[in-house]
C-alpha cells in the first residue's frame, strides 16, 4: 500500500493512504463527524453511538487514543477530535515497522539516493510494473512441443492481450506464484515457458490448462478454438490460485478416466 512505500522515501502519508486499505474506516469517520446533518444533536448522540477513545489497528489489537481512552465516552462535542486522533494513530500504526525497513534500505541504498525516489519509484524497482507488460513476457518465453506459430500459441497470447489488467496479473500468479514482472529481461530467473500438454486419450477441448510455478511453466492442451482456449484460461486463473497444487489437475483427469 501507498502508506508504507511513503513512509520508506520519508514522505508524508495522508488520508487517502488510509482510504487505500481501510475505505470502511473513512466512511464511518465522516458518518460520525457529519452526524449532526443527520438531525443528531448532543442529546441524542449517546442513544446512536457508544465509542470510546479507543480504535482497532489492522492486526485487531486495539490502541488507546489518549490515555484512559478505554474508559472515556465519545460524546457528540468530541466527536471531530476522536476522528481525528483515530484517522492519525491508523496512519502512523505502521511507523516503526516502516522505519526498520527504511533502515534496512539505507545500508544498501544511500540515503541521500533513497530520498530522491518518489514512492512509486520505489514500489516499482522492488516490486516491478502493476501492469504486466506482455512484450516483455513474450520476449522471455521458450516453447517446448510446440512453435510460436501454432493456433494454440496465438489463441494464448490473443487471450492474454484481451485479458483485464487484473486478469493478466492473476495469469502470472497461477504460472509463476507472483502478480508482477521483473523490471527487465535481465532480471528474469528463468523464462516462461509455454508447452504442449499431452494426455492419453482425453479430449483436449475438455481439458484445462496445468501451471508449474515453480518453473514459471504452462502447459496448454491443443484447443480447437481460440473462444475454448479463452474461457478454460480464464476459469484456470480465477479458481486455481493456490500455488502448492501443482499436479493436481493430472489427478482431476485420472479420476475422470
Amino acid at each position: 500500500p501507498s502508506m508504507v512505500w511513503k513512509m520508506l522515501v520519508d514522505v508524508p502519508v495522508n488520508r487517502k493512504d488510509l482510504e487505500n486499505i481501510d475505505r470502511y474506516l473513512i466512511q464511518c469517520l465522516d458518518d460520525i463527524i457529519n452526524i449532526h446533518k443527520k438531525g443528531v444533536d448532543e442529546n441524542s448522540f449517546s442513544e446512536i453511538i457508544q465509542e470510546k477513545f479507543v480504535t482497532t489497528l489492522s492486526d485487531g489489537s486495539e490502541a488507546e487514543l489518549i490515555p484512559g481512552g478505554r474508559t472515556k465516552i465519545l460524546t457528540f462535542d468530541a466527536r471531530v477530535e476522536w476522528a481525528e486522533l483515530v484517522e492519525k494513530t491508523r496512519l502512523y500504526e505502521f511507523k516503526k515497522q516502516a522505519e526498520a525497513i527504511r533502515k534496512g534500505l539505507c545500508l544498501i541504498v544511500p540515503e541521500g539516493v533513497l530520498n530522491l525516489l518518489t514512492w512509486r519509484e520505489l514500489e516499482t524497482i522492488v516490486c516491478g510494473k502493476p501492469i504486466l507488460d506482455l512484450d516483455l513476457l513474450k520476449e522471455n518465453t521458450v516453447y517446448r512441443g510446440i512453435t510460436e506459430s501454432d493456433a494454440v500459441v496465438e489463441f494464448f497470447w490473443k487471450a492474454l492481450t484481451e485479458f483485464t489488467p487484473e486478469e493478466r496479473s492473476m495469469y502470472l500468479r497461477f504460472v509463476w506464484g507472483r502478480s508482477r514482472l521483473p523490471l527487465t529481461s535481465k532480471d528474469f530467473p528463468m523464462k516462461h515457458t509455454v508447452e504442449l500438454l499431452r494426455k492419453g486419450n482425453v479430449e483436449s477441448d475438455i481439458m484445462l490448462p496445468v501451471a508449474h510455478t515453480c518453473f514459471f511453466q504452462i502447459e496448454l492442451p491443443k484447443y480447437s478454438t481460440y473462444e475454448i482456449l479463452r474461457d478454460k484460461l480464464r476459469y484456470a486463473i480465477k479458481n486455481c490460485q493456490a500455488i502448492d497444487t501443482d499436479g493436481r489437475a493430472y489427478d482431476i483427469w485420472d479420476e475422470d478416466d
